[in-house]
Order: C-alpha cells, then structure tokens, then sequence
C-alpha cells in the first residue's frame, strides 16, 4: 500500500509528526537485532501506524535495509 501523499510530502520536507517521526537523511542509530549498535541514514518510509518501518542504509557498508521504528533511536543533531 502506498503513503498517503501528505505523509510522503513532510518526510521529504523534514516536517516531523506523529506520522512521520523521522525524516529524510537522519541520522538514526540501530538498538534491536543483528545491527544494533550501528549508525544508519533514513532514506525512505515505507508505512504508517503503530510502528512504522523504514529503510535506513547503513554507515559502514551503505546496505539498505527495513525496520520498524522500534528499532531506531534519532540521533538528535547528528553524528554524537
């Protein structure tokens, strides 16, 4: 199923809600399963609701992968 065009729209835009709680290009770190640990980039969300998922590209060998958002943390500002 498709994002709606309005959830699609504020993830490219950068505007964060309770929809879209992360944003194109964060910086988020892995804190469940066989990544956790590892620091990755959003690159796209894939769905709405309780626990949304993602495809983050991972910082040390830039492969893609989907997760929910359970198992991100936002790297407020960046890089710690």
């Amino acid at each position: 199923m498709a994002l709606p065009k309005e959830v699609q729209d504020a993830f490219y835009a950068g505007a964060r809600s309770a929809s879209v709680p992360l944003c194109i290009n964060d910086s988020v770190e892995i804190i469940s399963g066989d990544h956790s640990g590892e620091h990755a980039a959003v690159i796209s969300q894939e769905s709405v609701g309780k626990d949304p998922e993602f495809v983050v590209e991972l910082g040390a060998n830039g492969k893609d992968l989907r997760l929910p958002l359970s198992s991100l943390r936002l790297i407020e500002g960046g890089e710690p």
